[in-house]
């Protein structure tokens, strides 16, 4: 089960789709009602590409981090 808001939900099953479609898992979406917000479809396409690099690579953007220049 997948349980999040409803303005969250449309993020979490595009990501649940490539983490868990990639290993054959199934889920199933409960949306809880919450507050009414929108997630913009940059958002979505954003975390699904961190899935899919997560995928890939087995790390996350957090470990690239370090490497960067500290923006001050």
């Amino acid at each position: 089960y997948i349980v999040t808001s409803d303005y969250h939900m449309r993020r979490a099953e595009a990501i649940a789709t490539v983490v868990f479609g990639t290993q054959g898992i199934t889920f199933t979406p409960i949306k809880v009602s919450g507050e009414r917000r929108y997630e913009s479809t940059l958002r979505v396409l954003r975390d699904v590409s961190r899935s899919m690099v997560w995928l890939v690579t087995g790390r996350t953007g957090a470990s690239f981090r370090d490497r960067l220049p500290a923006m001050k």
